[in-house]
């Protein structure tokens, strides 16, 4: 399997996607159009309404690099025997608010968009490594809030994401 060099920002083809668990029919319509689903396993550690979100329990930092959510580290080896680099955050997920956003970054091009108040370190740690700049914006649910269109385009509804992107010429 090759990676994704850049996350949201695929080069090729997809072939591999991660999918909440939760998500049965869309990963059967994946399946349908020759894309595999990794399933990932609910996160306990969040509310049982978004324990299905991935974007929740898992950051892709580029290449094979992951983080995964203390919450479900037994998950780790799944993910590495697809080949993955997996980190484990430095807290597990918590079901108040903002508990349950460390992860839920929006990446792209050099650049990590997040409230970063509620970053998790191990986030902010692994980001500052691959040579990112994080971003603060206000909304926490980062990720969630942003549909990446290509490197220079994103589509959000988020006053505080669309100003930063803004701000760096996105």
């Amino acid at each position: 399997m090759s990676f994704i060099l850049s996350p949201n920002l695929p080069q090729n083809r997809v072939t591999h996607v991660i999918l909440g668990s939760k998500y049965k029919k869309t990963a059967e319509r994946l399946n349908k159009i020759n894309i595999s689903v990794i399933q990932v396993p609910d996160n306990k550690g969040v509310l049982p309404a978004l324990s299905g979100h991935a974007d929740l329990s898992i950051c892709h930092l580029g290449g094979s690099r992951l983080l995964l959510s203390k919450s479900i580290e037994g998950f780790a080896p799944e993910l590495s025997s697809y080949c993955f680099d997996v980190i484990v955050s430095e807290k597990p997920s918590d079901k108040a608010y903002p508990g349950d956003v460390g992860l839920c970054a929006c990446i792209l091009n050099n650049y990590l968009f997040h409230n970063i108040k509620y970053t998790d370190k191990g986030l902010i740690n692994s980001a500052l490594a691959n040579g990112f700049k994080p971003l603060n914006v206000k909304q926490g649910y980062t990720k969630c809030s942003v549909c990446v269109v290509d490197d220079r385009h994103i589509i959000t509804e988020d006053k505080s994401i669309q100003k930063a992107a803004e701000a760096i010429g996105i």
